[in-house]
């Protein structure tokens, strides 16, 4: 499978991905909608149209990318996905010279992706989620070549 531009016709799908990735703080339909036409931004999902089994959300802003949602579902976890969907926000966002997120600080799974992916904590935002779960502020540097 590979990553394409997410249309309206996946919002359903998407939605229904974020509550079962998401449960505890899940974007509405109208947040992702939103994401479509969103000037920066970068909305992509991986699967048939209509059908996607991942998905990601970021913002390139100037020099900077900034990653908020990555979704695999967990019938197709350990297959590369969220490494694809994120070598692909990179791609799609040519004049970041840095690549920003937060994670839950207890979520294992992403956060070995991340650091697989050079991703290293810079910082902390205590009881950021709405369970008063901390993030974890992650950044990479860009390198082109």
């Amino acid at each position: 499978m590979s990553c394409r531009e997410a249309t309206a016709a996946d919002l359903d799908a998407v939605v229904a991905l974020e509550l079962v990735c998401f449960a505890e703080d899940p974007w509405t339909w109208g947040m992702l909608k939103d994401e479509l036409t969103r000037p920066g931004g970068v909305f992509i999902v991986v699967g048939e149209p209509g059908r996607p089994v991942a998905f990601a959300i970021g913002w390139a802003v100037l020099d900077e990318l900034h990653v908020l949602q990555v979704a695999v579902d967990p019938s197709a976890r350990r297959r590369g996905l969220g490494r694809e969907l994120m070598d692909e926000l990179v791609a799609r966002s040519p004049a970041a010279e840095n690549a920003w997120l937060e994670v839950r600080r207890d979520n294992v799974a992403a956060i070995g992706l991340y650091e697989a992916l050079d991703y290293r904590a810079v910082g902390c935002r205590p009881r950021y989620y709405t369970d008063g779960c901390d993030a974890l502020l992650l950044r990479r540097p860009l390198t082109r070549r």
